[in-house]
């Protein structure tokens, strides 16, 4: 990671570390029954606050199971009889608990691709390494036939 890199990393924990020490002490305040603060600044702050619980959620919840199919059609000189059908993988992010790896399996199969190329990010942890993830996945690539010379 560059300097600039890690001073923006930094940067950006240092901000929402302020906002939630904000929105604890603004928490800690209501329990004893002070009056809320509510400045302009005090309502910047907890739109901040709720945002970032949002957007959390959202990766969480919400992106983990988002399967995004584009159809990209390549025109070139050299073309193929029947066209040729890539199909190209990327940021599946496995975890231990599974999540899309038999919908992607069932996607892949209803395109019929003639190759397929995974193009990284597949797995979060260490402990999906060591389970058996991507097995769905590799069953789908290897059951495959070639259907003519390329």
């Amino acid at each position: 990671m560059s300097n600039r890199e890690l001073i923006s990393v930094c940067l950006f924990i240092i901000f929402w570390w302020l906002i939630y020490s904000f929105e604890v002490k603004c928490l800690i305040s209501r329990i004893k029954q002070k009056p809320p603060l509510k400045s302009k600044l005090a309502r910047v702050i907890h739109v901040f606050a709720i945002t970032g619980i949002v957007c959390l959620a959202y990766g969480y919840f919400i992106e983990p199971y988002w399967i995004d199919v584009r159809h990209v059609h390549i025109q070139s000189d050299r073309s193929t009889n029947p066209p040729l059908t890539v199909v190209q993988i990327s940021d599946l992010h496995c975890d231990k608990k599974i999540r899309n790896e038999h919908k992607l399996v069932t996607i892949i199969n209803a395109l019929q691709p003639d190759v397929i190329v995974f193009t990284g990010d597949a797995l979060n942890t260490k402990e999906a390494r060591r389970t058996d993830r991507l097995a769905f996945l590799w069953r789908a690539c290897y059951s495959f036939e070639i259907r003519e010379k390329i």
